[in-house]
């Protein structure tokens, strides 16, 4: 073909010009969208966004930096789809996908939306009461004291404690316990499989999944994409969706009328309720009530995850604040002498320590488990002037929030007095998340959290030694906040006739 003054340029060359700038217009065309409305952002890389970006500086080491240049409010690009990053709380108090994970895990309450979330809720709901809590406190002091006895045993033998490893075999015990009947025993064996599975699942959380990015990149391939990642499950995901398929068929299998009251039951009554009119019942309409076989599972999955991973780190984050600030520990184990005695924890005796409680919430603001979440507009809403429309992705950066010094002054020092008398359900409060999708297992992670630290702190103490790094480096990660290495502490085993300082002073020491 004879083109430009005379030159003959091949038709398969032409093509490929044509084709190399269609296609770097497709991976650039959507990063005009918040620059025409007036929203400031990092620049973008065709096809990556600023995935790349964030994939090198880590999470959310990205997002500080992004929200010290841009503000509270800004938009970058998960690949080629917008997500408006925003920590202003005025625009948090009005907003009400993971496209190849298995269907198990899309169905769990933490992904679903719409409808589907309000019926999975709705159902999952009652095992969260102070009731069901309650009945759950015997496992939960059983496995707290082997706890206790464990972290004892490592004192005698003069060792510093990988403490998450013990703190994640407690929560995985009480978790397959108290929800599914399981006795797994994790605590004296840290090679079992359900411990070794949830490991390796957590440690690979984070990583670059290169299908999951072609799928961000080119969603019109996605049912190819949806076929491979089939093919390449991973073993510790398939491992707990294949366990929990088996324990509820033999939930159903089981010929007796003594069910247990756990989560698992409650999601198995709800698969057969559509049972109850055709028996002559009254029953709600299925739609409302019932769980899909998959549902199921995917709840039952979620469950074993956040249970393990969240509660475990938390326990790991405050021990290590507990260590480094002998001072607060010291007035904790003081209030748990004061009010409990030698008095088991149970549902209602733990609410009266206040102070751990507020070190708690403190820990949990310095260290969120879970450092950003992402919601989509259920409306077009206009906020302070910016619109954001409906079905837009807004994702909210959880620790630029909980260090913001507008909302938490002083935000670098640990100081659980901040919280005497603080309205721990406002906005800016977003450990356990805000609004109606607040997280559903809170009230069970702080009775397990305290019950563990009663045990715990009766038992041993943490002691601060110079190696104990005075600032945490997080390891890169998508939404979780891992340290880039074990966290290990000096245990002592506490001897019960020293006395303990009655200093009711108030204290406020430095990270």
């Amino acid at each position: 073909m004879e083109v430009l003054c005379g030159i003959d340029v091949p038709v398969f060359v032409l093509l490929l010009l044509l084709a190399t700038f269609l296609l770097y217009l497709y991976g650039t065309w959507p990063y005009g969208q918040w620059r025409s409305m007036g929203i400031d952002g990092p620049p973008t890389q065709p096809f990556f966004g600023n995935m790349r970006q964030m994939a090198k500086k880590g999470f959310p080491y990205a997002l500080w930096e992004w929200s010290k240049k841009y503000g509270r409010t800004y938009g970058i690009y998960q690949n080629r789809i917008p997500l408006l990053v925003t920590s202003d709380l005025d625009i948090l108090k009005e907003i009400n996908t993971i496209p190849l994970s298995p269907k198990e895990v899309k169905a769990g309450v933490f992904f679903a939306g719409g409808d589907d979330w309000k019926r999975i809720r709705n159902i999952i709901t009652p095992t969260f009461s102070a009731g069901k809590l309650k009945l759950m406190e015997h496992f939960i002091n059983r496995c707290g004291v082997v706890l206790a006895d464990s972290l004892r045993k490592e004192a005698a033998r003069k060792n510093k404690a990988d403490v998450k490893e013990y703190f994640g075999a407690y929560t995985l015990d009480v978790i397959a316990g108290t929800a599914f009947g399981l006795e797994v025993n994790s605590q004296h064996d840290h090679s079992e499989p359900f411990v070794s599975n949830l490991k390796t699942m957590m440690s690979n959380a984070g990583r670059g999944s290169t299908l999951l990015t072609l799928y961000f990149i080119m969603p019109f391939f996605a049912p190819v994409l949806r076929i491979f990642a089939a093919m390449m499950r991973p073993t510790p995901v398939r491992f707990f969706l294949d366990n929990i398929y088996r324990m509820v068929e033999e939930r159903k299998q089981e010929k007796t009328d003594e069910r247990p009251v756990d989560f698992l039951q409650l999601l198995i009554n709800a698969e057969s309720s559509e049972d109850d009119k055709a028996n002559g019942g009254t029953a709600v309409p299925a739609v409302h009530k019932r769980l899909a076989r998959h549902e199921i599972v995917g709840q039952a999955f979620i469950f074993f995850v956040a249970g393990y991973e969240t509660t475990a780190t938390t326990l790991q984050y405050l021990t290590y604040n507990l260590a480094m600030h002998p001072d607060v520990q010291e007035r904790v184990v003081r209030e748990i002498q004061q009010q409990l005695g030698d008095e088991k924890p149970t549902y209602e005796n733990v609410g009266k320590l206040k102070y751990l409680e507020h070190a708690i919430y403190e820990t949990l603001r310095v260290f969120p488990p879970v450092t950003s979440i992402t919601r989509t507009a259920s409306e077009t809403v206009t906020i302070k002037g910016m619109t954001i429309p409906k079905g837009s992705a807004v994702l909210v950066p959880i620790c630029d929030v909980l260090r913001d010094p507008e909302y938490f002054p002083d935000p670098e020092t640990f100081n659980p007095d901040r919280w005497e008398g603080a309205n721990k359900n406002d906005v800016s409060f977003l450990p356990f998340g805000f609004g109606p999708r607040l997280c559903i297992g809170m009230r069970l992670a702080l009775l397990e959290i305290k019950i563990a630290m009663v045990h715990v702190l009766r038992a041993v103490k943490f002691n601060k030694t110079p190696d104990l790094p005075e600032k945490i480096v997080f390891r890169p990660s998508s939404g979780l906040l891992p340290p880039a290495s074990p966290i290990m502490i000096e245990v002592e085993e506490r001897q019960h006739s020293s006395t303990i300082s009655s200093s009711n002073g108030k204290l406020s020491t430095r990270l």
